[in-house]
């Protein structure tokens, strides 16, 4: 469990940084009972996560608590912009490498479905800062 091991591993008075993808808490029930297409093709057995269960998993496996909380999924719609346009430039290198045009049209769509999904807020990519409870250095911004 990633959770307790940033637990175990933080020293007393360290922090530390998530990032990950996830879904509206109101989605999650349905989207655990399916298998979308980026489950199917891109990330075989993957599960977004929630911030809910994220923060109860981290109230009962560990001493970590948020201090602070941020969707950066606009930011990451741009930046997936930008990947989709530089695969477009580079199609054919990318072939050269040996990646086929069906593997390619796979990663544009995934690519370009994702960076939709971030804008319309239907996936959220949040930057998590996590530490425990009375870290001093927090007060001074410093951390070890």
């Amino acid at each position: 469990m990633l959770l307790k091991q940033i637990d175990r591993l933080l020293n007393p008075p360290g922090i530390a940084v998530v990032q990950t993808i996830t879904i509206p808490d109101q989605r999650y029930h349905q989207y655990r009972k399916t298998h979308d297409w980026i489950q199917k093709h891109i990330f075989p057995g993957g599960l977004l996560p929630l911030l809910t269960i994220l923060t109860q998993t981290m109230t009962r496996h560990s001493r970590l608590m948020i201090d602070h909380a941020q969707n950066i999924g606009n930011h990451y719609a741009t930046t997936l912009a930008c990947w989709q346009k530089n695969v477009q430039a580079n199609q054919e290198q990318i072939t050269q490498l040996g990646f086929d045009r069906t593997f390619q049209r796979k990663w544009a769509y995934y690519l370009g479905s994702c960076e939709a999904a971030f804008r319309a807020r239907v996936l959220g990519n949040l930057q998590l800062v996590l530490t425990r409870e009375g870290n001093d250095a927090m007060k001074t911004g410093s951390s070890e």
